[in-house]
C-alpha cells in the first residue's frame, strides 16, 4: 500500500468497512475519527506509537471530552490500526494493543453493589454450578473472559488458589480463593464428576448434562437472571468492581489488590480508593462530635 498521502490508506480502509457491511454513516464516522487523530499526530502512519495514542487520549481528557466519546474514538482507531496490521501487513504492531482506556468514575461508583446485595445475589442461585460461578467471581475478582477459560487443573482447592492463564495483556497470574468459594467449588465438582461431560473446562454448559466448555456469554446471562430475580442490575464486571471496593474498604493492601486483579498500573485502582475515602468521610461526618 502507498502511504505517501493520508487519503490513500483511508480510501482502502473505507472500502474494507464497506465490504464488512458497515453503513455509510458508520463508515463516515470511523473515517472522520481516524482522520482527526492522524492530523493531530502529524506523523507518518508507520511511525505512530503507543505513546502517541496515550498523549492523544490525555489531551482529550484535559479538554473535557466525555469518556464515552474518547472510547468511541479509541475503538475507531483500534479498528483502523488492526486493519493495517492484520489485513494489510503495513505495520508490525497495532499501537493501541496494550492501552487501558480511561474509566468513567461516575459510572463505576454506580456499578458497585453492597456486601449485603452480593450475598442476596449468591443466595438467589438455583444450581451448584451457578453458585460456584458467582462465588469464584466475587472471591477472586477475575474477569468474565478469564473465568470461562479456566480448566480443572487451574484450580488448587487444597492451597486455595486459581491459576489465571493468558489474562488481559496475555499475562498469567495466581489468585487466592476464599473458604466459601472453595466450598462451593468442591460441591459443584462432586456433582460434575457424575455428569457425562469429558471436557477439561472447569465450568461447563448445558446444565445438568455438562457436555462442553461454558460459552463466553453464558456468565453474563446467568448473573442477569439472578439479578433480575432480586431486583438488581448486575453484570460480571459489577462483581469485579464490587470485589475491589469491598477489599479496599476492609483494608486490603493496594499493591496486593493490583496483582490479584491483573492490572498493570495502580492508576486503574484510584477510583476504588476514592470510593473507600467517600465511605470514611461519611462515617467521620456522622460520628465525630465536631463533624456533624
Amino acid at each position: 500500500m502507498n502511504f505517501a498521502t493520508l487519503r490513500d490508506p483511508l480510501i482502502y480502509y473505507k472500502e474494507y468497512l464497506k465490504i464488512k457491511g458497515h453503513t455509510q454513516e458508520g463508515i463516515r464516522t470511523y473515517s472522520d475519527r481516524v482522520t482527526y487523530f492522524l492530523r493531530k499526530a502529524a506523523k507518518n502512519i508507520r511511525d505512530i506509537t503507543t505513546k502517541d495514542i496515550e498523549n492523544f487520549i490525555k489531551q482529550d481528557l484535559k479538554r473535557g471530552i466525555k469518556i464515552k466519546t474518547i472510547k468511541s474514538n479509541f475503538w475507531a482507531l483500534n479498528s483502523f490500526f488492526s486493519w493495517l496490521e492484520k489485513k494489510e501487513k503495513a505495520i508490525l504492531i497495532n499501537p493501541l494493543k496494550n492501552i487501558e482506556l480511561p474509566r468513567d468514575e461516575k459510572r463505576i461508583i454506580q456499578d458497585v453493589i453492597t456486601e449485603k446485595d452480593m450475598e442476596r445475589l449468591i443466595e438467589a442461585t438455583e444450581t451448584r454450578r451457578d453458585r460456584a460461578i458467582l462465588e469464584v467471581l466475587y472471591s477472586s475478582g477475575i474477569r468474565k473472559g478469564e473465568l470461562y477459560k479456566l480448566d480443572l487443573n487451574d484450580v488448587d482447592l487444597k492451597s486455595g488458589y486459581l491459576f489465571v492463564r493468558q489474562g488481559k495483556g496475555n499475562k498469567d497470574r495466581v489468585v487466592p480463593l476464599g473458604k466459601v468459594a472453595i466450598k462451593a467449588l468442591k460441591i459443584y465438582l462432586e456433582e460434575r464428576k457424575r455428569k457425562s461431560g469429558h471436557s477439561n473446562a472447569l465450568f461447563l454448559s448445558n446444565y445438568p448434562f455438562y457436555a462442553e466448555r461454558m460459552n463466553f456469554r453464558i456468565t453474563g446471562e446467568i448473573i442477569k437472571r439472578y439479578a433480575d430475580k432480586i431486583g438488581l442490575k448486575v453484570s460480571p464486571h459489577t462483581i469485579r468492581r464490587s470485589f475491589a471496593t469491598h477489599m479496599i474498604r476492609a483494608g486490603c493492601d493496594i499493591m496486593h489488590l493490583k496483582e490479584m486483579m491483573g492490572h498493570s498500573k495502580l492508576d486503574t485502582l484510584k477510583v476504588y480508593i476514592k470510593l473507600s475515602c467517600i465511605d470514611i468521610k461519611g462515617e467521620h461526618k456522622k460520628t465525630h462530635p465536631r463533624g456533624r
